[in-house]
């Protein structure tokens, strides 16, 4: 609770903004917050606006999954399909921590434990990940980590080792990912409509003004007592043209694939070629 000078000394509840520096690699193991409450922004604090805020990029997740409802208390409500396709009743779970701060937001592949990746696949515990650059770490990962994937040609978590992250180079790694159960639906093709998941990356206090304003789109309209009378599209003209749609689709019967691969029972082919359009 603040007071504020235009609240004439009145205590108010009000959001605000608290900001931090993450200063080392061991504190840039991101997880997105609950409710996307938390943003990360990457700044130079050398270069500051001409409003005095930090310079940066702000990286965030982009499209996410179907959302689902979850309460502030990490209860999660879940339509029950009857057999005959309606909906019932509504099931709650409660969701794990990590299950709760991570709801909301994209899917990550993600590596518990496994057998076979052992450490080949450090990278896929968390969202994001900010390291110091270094020439001698320019990938996460290496193909050849699969032939001793206990001791990898790569392992990504020997990348973090406390270094600072203070007016350095550093190197982002954003990890997307999905995850699919296997439903009747997928047969015979698996449907991947909500196979989505993307990331952002977006000017934070870098603009100093709204670029939308340098926009030829721009439309102004008048109103008395709300009828309309003077519409401004400061020049701009709706463009018009003609298109033989038949010249632009496409034509399928000289196509060569990379590879053929049947779906069973269907197989496009008599016999299955590989790379039927190389040398």
């Amino acid at each position: 609770m603040d007071r504020y000078n235009w609240s004439p000394g009145v205590p108010r509840n009000t959001m605000k903004v608290e900001r931090d520096f993450i200063t080392n690699e061991n504190d840039a193991q991101i997880n997105w917050d609950y409710n996307g409450a938390t943003t990360y922004t990457v700044v130079n604090k050398d270069q500051k606006n001409q409003y005095g805020e930090y310079r940066g990029y702000t990286v965030a997740p982009g499209t996410s999954a179907p959302s689902i409802d979850v309460d502030c208390n990490g209860v999660v409500r879940v339509p029950n399909i009857s057999a005959a396709g309606q909906v019932e009743v509504l099931l709650d779970w409660v969701m794990t921590p990590y299950e709760k701060a991570a709801s909301g937001s994209i899917i990550h592949l993600t590596v518990q434990n496994s057998t076979d990746l052992g450490s080949a696949a450090n990278w896929a515990t968390n969202h994001l990940y900010a390291v110091q650059q270094h020439d001698s770490e320019p990938r996460s990962a290496y193909p050849y980590n699969n032939q001793d994937t206990y001791n990898p040609t790569v392992d990504f978590a020997k990348f973090i080792n406390g270094e600072s992250l203070d007016q350095e180079d550093i190197v982002l790694y954003f990890n997307l990912g999905m995850h699919h159960v296997p439903q009747t639906a997928d047969l015979p093709v698996t449907v991947f409509t909500t196979a989505q998941s993307s990331m952002l990356i977006i000017p934070q206090n870098y603009i100093d003004y709204n670029p939308s304003r340098a926009t030829i789109h721009n439309v102004r309209v008048n109103f008395n007592n709300g009828v309309v009378t003077d519409i401004d599209t400061f020049g701009a003209v709706v463009p018009q043209c003609q298109l033989d749609f038949g010249s632009v689709a496409a034509n399928l019967s000289g196509y060569t694939g990379e590879i053929v691969t049947p779906k069973y029972p269907y197989d496009p082919s008599a016999a299955q070629v590989a790379n039927p359009g190389g040398t």
